[in-house]
């Protein structure tokens, strides 16, 4: 007597059912990522549905040729951004003198993570509120000499830094974890120095003579 052949209920081979599973659970991880670094030389949105932003170098805003208005890097809440060891400069002065090249960052309610640095050098209505920086420096105006302003509210920073260089600058509220706050490499009364414990601190500040 024949027997016939036991019937096969799923008719998908191994290597295909797992690369399936992988591309439902794993591939929607990856794509949501972004990898960025270089010149900023229009105004940009960082969103959540891309997050986390990791860097590959230096981000440089607002280094347009034309020196047309200024350009902003928008982040928006919820979005992680990765230094890995690198810096965001907002705004720099040009190589042979002149008003120089504004740029902004507006970030509400954004982790910042990773050995690098934030530095808000030339341009005005800069805005970081709601925010952490876990061992990101903030950097606050290149000297006395360049126009630079905003405000910094109720930020977090932990193992980091801010160092206010320059400009007009009001720090509303925040938290330091083992930081500072310096002003124009002088501590501060009360604020300056390296500290192991929970600081609160409030003040509003224009830096600029």
């Amino acid at each position: 007597m024949n027997r016939m052949p036991a019937r096969r209920f799923c008719s998908i081979p191994r290597f295909s059912l797992l690369f399936l599973i992988f591309s439902v659970v794993c591939l929607p991880l990856i794509a949501g990522a972004a990898e960025v670094g270089g010149r900023i030389n229009t105004s940009v949105v960082w969103d959540r549905s891309h997050s986390p932003y990791s860097l590959t170098g230096d981000v440089r805003i607002g280094e347009s040729p034309d020196k047309s208005g200024t350009v902003e890097l928008k982040i928006e809440p919820g979005v992680e951004v990765k230094l890995n060891g690198f810096k965001i400069h907002a705004g720099s002065a040009p190589e042979k003198g002149g008003g120089g090249y504004k740029g902004r960052v507006v970030a509400d309610q954004v982790k910042f993570v990773g050995k690098g640095g934030i530095e808000l050098l030339f341009g005005d209505e800069n805005l970081i509120s709601e925010s952490s920086f876990d061992r990101v420096n903030l950097v606050l105006g290149k000297n006395a000499n360049t126009v630079s302003s905003g405000s910094i509210q109720n930020i977090t920073m932990i193992n980091a830094n801010i160092i206010v260089q320059g400009g007009n600058w009001k720090i509303a509220g925040g938290k330091i974890i083992n930081g500072s706050i310096t002003h124009r490499n002088i501590g501060l009364p009360g604020l300056g120095g390296k500290t192991g414990r929970f600081l609160n601190f409030f003040m509003d500040m224009v830096t600029s003579p």
